[in-house]
Formats: C-alpha cells, sequence, structure tokens
C-alpha cells in the first residue's frame, strides 16, 4: 500500500516529537497553502463562505482530535476539589431524592451524569460543569497554537487514524481518501518551509 512506502507516515513519533517541541511558524504561514492542497483537506469545511484557510485546516484538526491529544477530560480526574469551590455536594442518584437542595453547610446537592465525567446536575436540573477548559479540544484552544504546530498535528492525527482503519482491517479502498488527505497535508508542511 502506498501509505507504508511513504517515509512521513512511518514516522509517526517524529512528527509526535516536532509538536511536542511547539514549532514554531510565520503567522502567515496559511496564506501559502496552494488552492490544489486546500481542495483535498477542506472540501467539506468549506461550506461557509466566511472561513478563513486556517479555518479549514483547524476544523479538519477537530473532526479527529482523539487520534492526537491526550483523552478529555482526564477520566482519572477527582472533581472534589472543584465541587467544594463550587459550594457542590456530591450524592449517588439514589441519595439524591432524599436530600435537601442546599444542606446546612449551604452546599447546593448535585449528582454527576455516568456519561459525561465533570459535568453534574443539580435541583431544578440545573447543568454544573466541572470540567478543566483550559486544554479542551475545541476551536479556541486550537487558535492558541501557531500555525506549524497545527499542521503537524493534523498530519499526525490523518497517519494515527490511517493506522487505526488498517489494524481495523478496513478495506484499503476505504483508507484511500485519508491517504490523499496525508499527502495533502504533507504538501501544505512543505510549502510552509519554502522561503
Amino acid at each position: 500500500m502506498a501509505f507504508q512506502d511513504s517515509e512521513q507516515a512511518n514516522s509517526q513519533s517524529s512528527l509526535k516529537t516536532h509538536y511536542e517541541d511547539g514549532l514554531d511558524a510565520s503567522s502567515t504561514a496559511f496564506s501559502t497553502f496552494s488552492q490544489e492542497a486546500l481542495d483535498f483537506i477542506g472540501q467539506k469545511a468549506r461550506s461557509s463562505k466566511y472561513r478563513t484557510r486556517r479555518d479549514e485546516i483547524i476544523s479538519r484538526l477537530l473532526c479527529r482530535w482523539w487520534y492526537i491529544l491526550p483523552d478529555w477530560p482526564n477520566p482519572h480526574h477527582d472533581y472534589t476539589n472543584e465541587l467544594k469551590e463550587a459550594k457542590l455536594k456530591l450524592l449517588t442518584i439514589a441519595e439524591y431524592e432524599e436530600h435537601e437542595d442546599n444542606d446546612a453547610n449551604g452546599f447546593t446537592k448535585v449528582y454527576e451524569f455516568s456519561t459525561y465525567k465533570g459535568v453534574f446536575r443539580g435541583p431544578g436540573g440545573k447543568i454544573y460543569d466541572l470540567r478543566n477548559r483550559d486544554k479542551c479540544p475545541c476551536y479556541e484552544y486550537i487558535c492558541t497554537m501557531r500555525d506549524r504546530q497545527i499542521i503537524l498535528m493534523l498530519q499526525a492525527a490523518i497517519i494515527n487514524q490511517i493506522k487505526c482503519m488498517i489494524l481495523s482491517n478496513v478495506e484499503e479502498r476505504e483508507i484511500v481518501p485519508f491517504i490523499n488527505e496525508l499527502k495533502a497535508v504533507s504538501r501544505l508542511t512543505s510549502l510552509d518551509d519554502e522561503p
């Protein structure tokens, strides 16, 4: 398969190292991308005429962030401090109905959603989202990164996605569009390096 022959495809650990080093790039790097390369990447992402080229690249990364960024929120995080700071008292669902809305210390009763770690429901259906927003895999967080860093992350995410597809015994014809997208991202990276 063409993917396995590619030197860049086999250097995922190298890409991850570069990404972790926080490579710098000029803020105008995205303006140097060819329209041909963007067509590979942003075909579906450019549904809005107001999206910039940078937005298109970020959109492609956010479609597969879990292939490159750590789990969010951290599934092992203990929310005890956040609950205390918000004056919330965590109860099980079984205990929840038996307690008053607020206890003698002014703490409001809540229970945690089993499917959304760090999100709690209190009286009247009020939602308390105590998840850490600093590294949330969202548009605002990715926008704080340098252009080159975003490109390298997208490239590594696509490589990881292809590897997962191969391990899942997905038919080769289903992988081809992702290989083409990887080639386009590789061209973006090389365009970024040109003077």
